[in-house]
């Protein structure tokens, strides 16, 4: 069933949002009938949710925008089992957009969750000498439920080194209070549904964690290690020296693996001189989901980021970004955390940030 948008000319006619409500099983997909469905609409100046219905005997559901925002995106959303569940955001206009919502049935059983990737970037020493590592999971839930976690059990543990301190989670599909820490490291607690989800963790290590050594608790399809240091280096068995690569205007020495197995070790040496820079939690975090998605280290697809990108905004376009920021934040926690983090969703919220900060640093620049 597809999202169907009906746009005719101007920018005031009206729009239908259409499509159906399914849970995926090992059998395939099964209609929902009697689903409550709500619209949300999410825009540069509010959002929130516009208006609800309840899905007919087929699971099929139906909105009728009287006088849509061609600039807005419309999200359509569900819940199942006490979480939400959203389909594709799509903009007015978009005939293309598929408005299947798939739900799961939930377990707290010890689902395994696989990583498919592991992304490693190493900073240069600050004025103390300590590095920030930035350590960037691909984690695939290749079953048709839901994975509950919680402190006792999380979804999935991020080991970290026996030195590491001030250890958080970055920007990805966890973040917040969907990760804690745990025994051993940080834990998942935030539900985690069938498909693939990013996990980027951010901690300091001391000059005498390293060498660091990293131990693969999965086969990984890629692992890649950036390093700031152009003396710095990664070992290990089928690891590849790539060359420098540049991101957010700073240079990396890349060293790149594919399809390394279970328990291959790896090990990151860096110099032994002093250091003299600040801390990179900001650069770094901005890292993890922009300049490495240049550089490719991604296993999937996501949608471009809606960036604005032209002469700073007046002022008051900042408290509707603020706002419309607001509002995508409220859609996702209103969503039970992990479920509702939404690629597209995401990338989305990632856009309008970036047009606040270029507004904002244009409000800098200016006398």
């Amino acid at each position: 069933m597809l999202l169907a948008i009906g746009s005719a000319a101007g920018a005031q006619s009206p729009t239908v949002v259409q499509g159906r409500v399914v849970r995926v099983t090992t059998r395939g997909p099964i209609a929902l009938p009697g689903t409550m469905v709500t619209l949300h609409r999410i825009g540069a100046s509010s959002a929130g949710p516009v208006d609800s219905a309840r899905a007919d005997r087929f699971g099929r559901y139906r909105f009728r925008v009287a006088s849509p925002d061609t600039q807005a995106m419309y999200l359509p959303t569900t819940r199942h089992g006490g979480l939400a569940y959203f389909a594709s955001p799509v903009r007015a206009g978009d005939p293309s957009a598929d408005g299947e919502i798939e739900v799961f049935d939930t377990t707290s059983a010890p689902v395994r969750i696989r990583v498919t990737g592991r992304h490693l970037v190493v900073s240069a020493p600050d004025a103390d000498g300590n590095r920030t590592i930035l350590d960037v999971y691909e984690l695939s839930n290749d079953t048709v439920l839901t994975r509950l976690g919680s402190p006792a059990q999380p979804s999935f543990v991020a080991e970290l080194p026996e030195l590491a301190r001030d250890a958080r989670a970055a920007q990805g599909d966890f973040t917040g209070d969907a990760v804690v820490a745990v025994p051993g490291g940080l834990g998942v607690v935030a539900p985690m549904s069938p498909g693939i989800r990013q996990l980027a963790v951010s901690y300091l290590l001391p000059p005498r964690a390293f060498p660091l050594g990293v131990t693969l608790n999965d086969t990984v399809a890629v692992v890649e290690v950036l390093l700031e240091e152009p003396a710095a280096r990664a070992e290990g068995d089928s690891l590849a020296a790539l060359g420098a690569v540049s991101s957010e205007g700073r240079s990396f020495v890349r060293f790149l693996g594919r399809d390394l197995p279970r328990g291959r070790r790896l090990e990151v040496l860096v110099p032994s001189a002093a250091g003299g820079g600040v801390a990179r939690w900001g650069w770094l975090a901005a890292l993890s989901v922009a300049a490495l998605g240049a550089i490719g280290w991604s296993l999937r697809r996501r949608p471009a980021p809606v960036v604005v990108a032209a002469a700073p905004p007046p002022r008051s376009r900042t408290d509707e970004l603020r706002g419309a920021i607001a509002g995508v934040d409220a859609t996702l926690a209103d969503s039970a955390t992990a479920v509702a983090s939404h690629a597209a969703l995401r990338d989305y919220r990632a856009g309008l940030q970036a047009e606040l900060d270029a507004a904002l640093a244009g409000d800098q620049d200016r006398p």
